[in-house]
């Protein structure tokens, strides 16, 4: 009985022990089989005996040798099993559909046929004869491509196993050099021929051997075209005889009825019949396969050609050459890696896979994309990862798609993960930066590129005066939110304005460790953090519409980045100040001067007018004045008909869009100040007060207990941005790294200020009847401050005093003993003088509280949640700012512009209009939020106002506390109040 080749070793040696000196050929049999017909059954026919085919119900390898010794025949013969066999196919496949990621046919296919590949290459080594059946009639190219492989794995190991074999003592030299026994002979048998059954003997025998003749020319094309065959025979894998080498079976199968045979074995009736025909064709074909078969052993290898033939071992010599050769081709298999050894398919399904992958990763690529964002959330990664799969499901033909659709998830994954993921930082107002995973300046990690945060959120925002409107990105820190933007050189109309110093900390006077961080080279500190700020010239913002009665005082979309002028410009000043623009402003046809070539990113730029020229034009056109010198006369609405014609000109009306270009151009104040240099300061660093040319008994003198300053465009040590990271880092914990609040214990000071405080000048800037000018995107009919009336109990000799030192005179203001006063309730009250010199006087402010929403859409407030809105054509605004002041003011609420979504507006600023009194004016404003019991502070005691002069504190725009930022509200809703008596009045005197 034949055995397993690897048992058959083992105990070979003892059992073939009186054969080892026996000389033996070596025969091979491979192909394929079919269901009903077995390739051992044309050997056990031959031997007569079921030799071969027992293992092949039993084991459980999917690739097996089986062999058996001929003493008879002096000869070995082994039986491959393999890919070819249909039973070993259908065993592998049942197999593996068990496991949870099963590899699909052309992969198992190709595990199936490197191992046979590897146990042929064995077979072909130690083989004389190689018999290659087949069910068919016709050769199969396939195992001429098999040839091709095996003879390809022969010579990548011919010098491994040379070398191996000599090593192994027994081993017959010229095997060692060579590294097999022969090259072997090929004999095809063909199982089923296609002649007619009622052909008879003689004309059947005569086809079949012009068929066979017939596919002996075709076998040798073919193998020549494959080059298996070459002059060189020595060199191949394998040979053919001259003699006959195909042999086409001249019966169907090899057997007949089993069942029927073994019925009249046992039977007890004698057979007396003779054979039937198929039993006498079945033993001719018999006889002609043994005929066939025991020609080409009897000429064994000593009558073939000695250079085809290397050697003509004993069992002895085969058992130790066939042993290490199995070792070494076998059982120390490793799968080679090379892509040649890949089947065809197998790399065509891979290529195909490949292909669809690419088209699922472009889909994925592709879907969603923004041009210009970089990177996107987990969750469009997430969208677009549904989609490509999707995409590949519905149009993948293969049989992997279980893999295909794992390899695209992890491509993708990692896609976003190293290229596309967010830094995903929550900005101060929420959202998340849209920049990929990303260092930033000041870090940890400073070995790497450095960015800062950034996304596609943009607000338009005003400068601290409300003059100048930009587009700003989503500010990250509280430094680029309340102070970069607005200290931002482009911004000359409030750059050359007197503003309130704010206690901040000085790192040059702290005291601190010195550290390699601290030092800071010239080269950093020319270089501007400030660079964040979008000015694009030409750009579009949000310009929505409110109801035809609600228009914006804004101008045409292609003229909202330009300078605003003033209602009562005329064209000669618009000339005057195009000339004084060619010397560093923004020209009036959108170019940029020389000195602006460094700024080229900005879009809009407006300066301030002309301070005495629009004193001078206030006081022609209105007469009154917010000096208010007759403390108890009631005011009237003298001085609107003197402007009739001035408001008629300009064609105002709140159902009509106003236009109002600005030109360029600096007042002479500040313009001379900036070509002269002379901005004098004080030896500590700091800006000396402004010096001003007042007129003879002005209030401003050095006495005065508020300070401003007049900024250089020198830019300040904060806004260097290397500067700044290495200040942070080297006086961490010794400064405040919020904003001001009523909740810190310890006195810290912030590295800049959060709030801005300044005067745009005198008091005659602001003109009751026209309202305020310069001031892009403001509502139509809310450009106007409410009158603020407030009754003083007063001394009267010193504030006859007080008046006379601000030469302020007026005797009839002291005639009166008895006075009608309007109270806070809107009463009338006589009052009279409680003793001598005690009086109740009155003194009138303008005050207003500018809102913003995000769309730069602006307007002020009438009443406490109400927006104003005046006509002009009803004559003066009669409001009063009382109530405003005695309530707590939302500092977001909804924005009245109509366009979806709605946006809330942020309180940003607040006016305010003081007299020409003898007053103290206090602003100290406390921002709250919802459900907190403290608050948001100036950092200092109140800020006190100097007289007769035109003030706007601006408010942050972000705000962040011990407590963590307070973000707008998505919807209106109060968050956060102004508390109210922001503004407090007492006499000077």
């Amino acid at each position: 009985m034949a055995e397993d080749l690897a048992e058959w070793f083992e105990d070979t040696f003892d059992r073939l022990n009186v054969h080892s000196d026996v000389e033996v050929s070596v025969i091979s049999v491979i192909g394929k089989e079919s269901a009903e017909h077995s390739k051992c059954e044309v050997l056990n026919v031959f031997f007569d005996d079921q030799i071969f085919g027992e293992m092949w119900c039993s084991t459980n390898k999917r690739t097996y040798i089986e062999a058996y010794f001929s003493p008879e025949y002096s000869a070995i013969f082994l039986v491959l099993h393999g890919m070819n066999d249909l039973t070993t196919v259908a065993n592998c496949f049942s197999e593996e559909g068990d496991s949870k990621n099963p590899p699909n046919f052309y992969e198992q296919m190709a595990r199936l046929e490197e191992e046979y590949n590897q146990y042929a290459h064995f077979l072909f080594l130690i083989s004389h004869i190689v018999l290659f059946v087949d069910p068919g009639c016709r050769f199969d190219v396939s195992f001429a491509k098999t040839l091709s492989t095996l003879n390809q794995l022969r010579k990548n190991r011919r010098e491994e196993l040379c070398s191996a074999l000599a090593d192994v003592e027994g081993v017959p030299e010229s095997v060692v050099q060579e590294g097999r026994f022969a090259v072997p002979r090929l004999l095809f048998l063909f199982d089923r021929n296609p002649l007619r059954t009622e052909l008879g003997a003689i004309k059947k025998k005569e086809l079949l051997e012009k068929m066979q003749n017939s596919i002996e020319r075709q076998i040798i094309a073919i193998l020549r075209t494959y080059k298996i065959i070459v002059p060189q025979l020595r060199s191949s894998v394998a040979c053919v005889s001259d003699d006959r080498f195909v042999h086409v079976n001249g019966h169907y199968g090899w057997t007949v009825d089993t069942a029927k045979d073994v019925i009249y074995e046992n039977s007890a009736v004698n057979r007396s019949e003779g054979p039937t025909d198929d039993e006498r064709k079945l033993q001719r074909a018999i006889d002609d396969f043994e005929h066939f078969l025991l020609f080409h052993l009897e000429h064994g290898p000593e009558e073939l050609d000695d250079e085809l033939v290397f050697a003509n071992p004993t069992v002895a010599e085969f058992l130790l050459t066939a042993r290490e050769l199995y070792r070494l081709l076998i059982t120390e298999h490793q799968v080679a890696a090379a892509d040649s050894t890949i089947p065809t398919e197998l790399r065509l399904t891979k290529a195909l896979d490949a292909a669809y992958e690419d088209e699922a990763f472009f889909v994925y690529v592709q879907h969603g994309s923004v041009s210009g964002q970089s990177s996107y959330s987990r969750a469009l990664h997430e969208q677009k990862l549904t989609r490509a799969k999707a995409y590949l499901q519905s149009n993948y033909t293969g049989s992997n798609l279980t893999n295909v659709v794992e390899t695209l998830t992890k491509r993708c994954v990692k896609e976003w993960e190293c290229e596309n993921r967010p830094c995903a930082v929550l900005s101060i107002n929420g959202n998340p930066c849209s920049l990929p995973v990303h260092n930033v300046p000041g870090g940890p990690d400073a070995d790497g590129p450095q960015r800062q945060h950034s996304n596609a959120v943009h607000y338009m925002s005003c400068c601290t005066c409300g003059k100048s409107q930009a587009l700003r990105p989503d500010p990250f820190t509280i430094r680029e939110a309340n102070y970069e933007f607005y200290e931002h050189p482009n911004f000359k109309c409030c750059r050359f304005l007197e503003r309130h110093n704010f206690e901040l900390f000085d790192p040059q006077s702290a005291s601190a460790p010195s550290s390699d961080n601290g030092e800071l080279s010239d080269e950093e500190d020319d270089r501007h953090s400030i660079d964040r700020v979008d000015f694009r010239v030409g750009a579009k913002i949000h310009q929505d519409s409110y109801e035809e009665e609600d228009d914006y005082l804004d101008s045409d979309d292609e003229n909202l980045y330009h300078l605003r002028r003033s209602l009562s410009q005329t064209e000669s000043e618009s000339e005057e100040i195009s000339k004084e623009s060619d010397e560093g402003d923004l020209l009036g046809d959108n170019k940029f001067s020389a000195e602006d070539e460094e700024e080229r990113a900005s879009s809009y730029i407006s300066n301030e007018n002309d301070q005495e020229e629009d004193s001078q034009r206030c006081s022609s056109a209105n007469p009154e004045t917010t000096d208010d010198n007759e403390h108890d006369v009631e005011d009237d609405a003298h001085g609107i008909k003197d402007n009739e014609h001035e408001v008629d000109n300009q064609k105002i009306s709140e159902d009509e869009e106003e236009v109002f270009p600005k030109k360029s151009g600096t007042s002479e104040r500040a313009a001379t100040s900036e070509r002269k240099g002379s901005t004098p300061s004080t030896s500590e660093g700091k800006m000396s007060p402004t010096t001003l040319k007042l007129k003879k008994g002005s209030y401003l003198d050095d006495e005065q207990p508020i300070t401003f300053r007049n900024p250089t465009p020198v830019t300040p040590w904060s806004s260097n941005a290397a500067k700044h990271y290495a200040i942070e880092k080297k006086f961490r914990g010794r400064f405040l790294e919020t904003m001001p609040h009523s909740s810190q214990r310890t006195h810290r000071l912030p590295l800049f200020p959060s709030w801005n405080c300044i005067c745009l000048g005198s008091s005659s800037l602001y003109s009751h009847n026209i309202g305020m000018r310069d001031q892009p995107s403001m509502r139509a009919g809310s450009e106007f401050l409410l009158p603020l009336d407030v009754i003083l109990p007063v001394n009267g000799a010193k504030w006859d005093t007080a008046l006379a030192e601000l030469n302020i005179t007026n005797p009839a203001t002291f005639k009166h003993k008895r006075r009608i006063i309007r109270l806070e309730n809107g009463l009338e009250q006589e009052v009279e003088k409680v003793k001598v010199g005690v009086l109740c006087k009155k003194v009138k402010l303008f005050i207003g509280f500018d809102y913003e929403c995000s769309r730069g859409h602006r307007f002020m407030l009438e009443a406490p949640g109400t927006v104003m809105k005046h006509s002009r054509r009803s004559g003066q605004l009669k409001g009063s700012a009382t109530e405003l002041l005695a309530s707590d003011l939302p500092i977001w609420m909804p924005c009245p512009c109509k366009k979806t979504p709605n946006t809330v507006a942020q309180l940003m600023r607040i006016h305010v209009i003081t007299p020409k009194a003898p007053v103290a004016i206090h602003l100290e404003p406390k921002v709250q939020a919802i459900g907190d019991e403290d608050y948001f502070t100036l950092g200092e005691g109140p800020i006190q106002l100097s007289l007769a002069k035109y003030y706007i504190l601006r408010f942050p725009f972000c705000y962040v506390g011990p407590n963590g930022p307070i973000r707008p509200p998505t919807y209106p809703v109060a968050n956060a109040t102004l508390l109210k008596n922001c503004l407090t009045i007492v006499p000077s005197y």
